[in-house]
């Protein structure tokens, strides 16, 4: 993955589940930031649950680092970026 201030990233799926679950995680020095992307069948369509987390013994200062707004932000993105690719 390539971020928009420079540098990359690697991302690496760590849980698939065909039409039902993705688990992507990068790696940090001391803590792992993973994105989740959860479909569920809903009425004649799906629903999608988006979840972030950060785990790792430096979890909470990445978290601290990240912040509440930014992560809420990004999984605010995702959305509206799949909603547009889905119609």
């Amino acid at each position: 993955m390539k971020l928009r201030k420079g540098g990359r990233m690697e991302l690496r799926a760590v849980k698939v589940e065909p039409e039902r679950v993705l688990v992507h995680e990068a790696r940090m020095p001391g803590a792992r930031l993973g994105h989740e992307h959860r479909l569920e069948p809903k009425g004649k369509g799906s629903e999608i649950t988006h979840r972030l987390y950060v785990r790792g013994p430096l979890s909470g200062l990445f978290a601290l680092l990240l912040g509440r707004k930014r992560m809420e932000a990004l999984v605010t993105e995702f959305t509206e970026r799949e909603r547009e690719l889905a119609e």
